[in-house]
């Protein structure tokens, strides 16, 4: 019976020579930055061969914009090279503080860790440089103190707020057990249920704004412009809109990758249903929604004319931001306050403009990262 002779010696060169190809220095000079979030891949002579999109977004450049560069095109009027060079005299090193120069002619501050890639392999010629962005930093730093502050004074005016209801819940029944006949008995019954109802609207609305980012089904990052327009129109139905306040939807007829649909379709829902409860002013009312793409950005424009905002809810819908206690004050905006939520995490602002006092505009641009995902799990974009 014949038979095969297996593993001779050409057999296994061969092997290793498909290994070579398959797994190349430069393969890895490019795979590098997916899995070094907020690095960089310089060759022997400085030149940037590859970067993180973490990095590409601090300094506002593409991709092809910074490919083959020196190192010295992000360093402004500095020679960051030869700062490079004299601290890889060692092969490494660790925390070394920076700066930065973006596209937008703007200097950011970073600290630097680098390393000759030969130190940690058996691939020479690279050099990888990880970058923290310190004014990144400093900026979540602050922001974290004042959400503390913040949560502190919700906690402080809320535990005040709604103690006003059970305090008046609780001498209610006491007037009960004290009561000497039950003629009074129906009057104090329909108190504390005008009161058990105004706690309970309260904490819906706190429940409410608490889930605004929390999704109910995993998204896929394509955003269905159908979709969101079947669930305006039924939402608008759901109001009884009059036959006289016109209802308008115009989107793009594609789907748009590289946006959380299920932040969106909830940004555009909360926004809708904040406009349909203003007190409507007028018969020939009108409800615009229209939605662009526009290059890397998408475009969302409310237009209402009918729908009266009076002096305290404009000073509220004015402020770029919200607090948590503003619910507390305005229960009535715990739509547009959601909406300024999920916003928020979408990297946006609502911008409100008031043009009469039952005309208005809110408007909302959010950028197109790609995959827009958290950054710390985001699918990196690198050169090849």
């Amino acid at each position: 019976m014949p038979y095969f002779k297996i593993g001779t010696v050409k057999s296994m060169n061969s092997q290793k020579d498909i290994s070579s190809i398959l797994i190349s220095e430069q393969a890895i000079q490019h795979i590098l930055p997916s899995i070094l979030v907020d690095a960089i891949v310089l060759d022997e002579d400085f030149k940037i061969i590859a970067a993180s999109q973490n990095v590409l977004d601090y300094v506002g450049f593409t991709k092809d914009e910074v490919k083959n560069q020196p190192i010295n095109h992000l360093a402004g009027d500095k020679d960051l090279c030869a700062v490079l060079k004299a601290n890889l005299v060692a092969g490494y090193f660790s925390e070394k503080r920076a700066r930065l120069f973006t596209k937008n002619k703007k200097w950011i501050s970073v600290s630097l860790t680098g390393f000759y890639l030969g130190l940690i392999s058996d691939l020479n010629g690279s050099i990888i440089l990880k970058i923290k962005n310190l004014d990144e930093l400093d900026q979540m730093s602050q922001q974290l103190i004042l959400k503390k502050a913040e949560l502190e004074d919700f906690i402080y005016r809320t535990s005040h707020d709604l103690r006003g209801p059970l305090a008046t819940l609780r001498g209610l029944v006491n007037l009960i057990r004290l009561r000497k006949d039950n003629d009074e008995l129906e009057l104090l019954i329909g108190m504390m249920v005008e009161r058990t109802e105004k706690l309970d609207e309260r904490l819906s609305k706190l429940l409410y704004l608490s889930q605004a980012e929390r999704e109910i089904s995993t998204p896929n990052y394509i955003v269905d412009f159908k979709s969101i327009e079947s669930e305006v129109q039924k939402i608008a139905s759901q109001n009884a809109i009059p036959a006289f306040v016109k209802f308008r939807f115009s989107a793009p007829e594609t789907e748009l990758q590289g946006l959380n649909e299920v932040l969106v379709k909830a940004l555009i829902i909360n926004l809708l249903q904040h406009i349909l409860s203003l007190p409507m002013s007028r018969l020939d009312g009108l409800v615009s929604i229209s939605i662009l793409v526009e290059k890397n950005l998408l475009n969302i424009t409310f237009e209402a004319m009918g729908f009266i905002v009076n002096e305290t809810i404009k000073e509220a819908l004015l402020r770029s931001e919200f607090i948590y206690s503003d619910i507390l004050n305005y229960p009535q905006l715990v739509n547009y306050y959601t909406a300024q939520k999920i916003v928020s995490g979408l990297q946006a602002q609502i911008h409100f403009e008031l043009i009469e006092e039952d005309i208005q505009q809110l408007s909302v641009g959010i950028l197109i990262h790609g995959i827009n995902r958290p950054k710390e799990s985001a699918k990196l974009e690198t050169f090849g």
